[in-house]
């Protein structure tokens, strides 16, 4: 009688760690399907009223006009860029500079920024009723 048992208890715990296995994996699973991964902060080195030097990298160094999200202590959340084309490429410096075409925010306090395809900040940006 007492094997009967041990056999019962020994199974009930093999199928509750399984079923806890099988649940995590999916977890991990899922989360890594599902969630982005993080895109790396983008590097302002200055800005002036017409233009910004930023980190180069393959994204700042495309050509075409993208959005660039800045703010304080790391949070992008405080404003927003237009940025233009490339003006200047300092390979040895490893920046490029690109013209800004309109900020909402203030660009020279931030240090770093988030490189996006969002010309637009808002339904605001657009000047137009909604």
């Amino acid at each position: 009688m007492t094997w009967i048992v041990v056999v019962a208890v020994s199974a009930t715990l093999l199928g509750v760690t399984a079923s806890w296995a099988v649940r995590r994996a999916s977890v991990a699973l899922a989360r890594a399907v599902v969630s982005p991964r993080p895109r790396p902060a983008t590097r302002i080195h200055s800005s002036t009223r017409t233009s910004v030097t930023l980190a180069a990298d393959r994204r700042t160094l495309h050509r075409g006009q993208f959005g660039l999200w800045f703010g304080q202590h790391g949070h992008a959340t405080h404003g927003h860029a237009v940025v233009g084309h490339v003006t200047a490429f300092d390979r040895e410096a490893g920046t490029v500079t690109r013209e800004l075409l309109e900020v909402s925010g203030d660009l020279s306090a931030a240090q770093s920024g988030r490189w996006t395809g969002h010309l637009h900040a808002g339904p605001e940006s657009l000047r137009r009723p909604y």
